[in-house]
């Protein structure tokens, strides 16, 4: 398997940041209101951004309705 380009792991990759700084935020802002907000604001930021990254694009299979058509 080839290694991976950027266009085939930045949603992978923006949902892993987005988790890590949930977790960090999770652990080290502690129980306060402004933690609690901070948190809710990076796990609505998490889904947002990771959901606008659009997919891997697939250069394995065919485009649909490109495939050869033999001559009668």
């Amino acid at each position: 398997m080839p290694p991976y380009t950027l266009a085939q792991i930045s949603k992978a990759g923006t949902a892993t940041v987005g988790a890590a700084a949930t977790a960090l935020l999770g652990v080290l802002a502690g129980d306060s209101t402004v933690g609690r907000i901070l948190t809710v604001v990076a796990v609505v930021g998490t889904a947002v951004a990771t959901y606008l990254v659009p997919n891997a694009p697939t250069t394995d299979a065919p485009a649909p309705f490109e495939a050869e058509v033999e001559p009668h």
